[in-house]
């Protein structure tokens, strides 16, 4: 598998990178988070949700839309599930990350998706 930084001008096609607003008090409250061996979800935790950023995103992202401050935190070993969004979602990383993407195109009429299609995928860097 080929990884690329997400600074690669190859990664345009898949999303950008957002730099117009400041992260840096969400990745500082996502250090009090579990980090468990396994992998837990929480799509929605009140103390992110209530952190100066969530207005930010709403109002510059999502058009006043209601949106979910969550994490997704552990070690995974495998690769067993898939997320499908017909909307953005904004991913922001705590700590170095692969994430795989794909194209909405690419997804087969019965809503499969041959893992193949991932070339290359996407080296994120947590923030300092």
């Amino acid at each position: 598998m080929k990884i690329l930084s997400v600074n690669d001008p190859a990664f345009a096609k898949y999303g950008q990178i957002v730099k117009n607003v400041d992260f840096t008090g969400l990745v500082e409250a996502m250090k009090t988070t579990p980090v468990p061996e396994g992998v837990v979800y929480e799509p929605s935790v009140k103390e992110l949700e209530a952190l100066p950023v969530m207005q930010v995103l709403t109002h510059v992202f999502y058009g006043e839309m209601p949106i979910q401050i969550g994490y997704c935190n552990g070690h995974n070993s495998r690769l067993n599930a898939l997320e499908y969004h017909r909307s953005s979602e904004i991913n922001v990383m705590a700590t170095d990350a692969i994430l795989m993407l794909g194209l909405r195109q690419d997804v087969e009429a019965d809503y499969t998706y041959d893992p193949q299609r991932w070339k290359p995928s996407w080296y994120l860097r947590g923030l300092p």
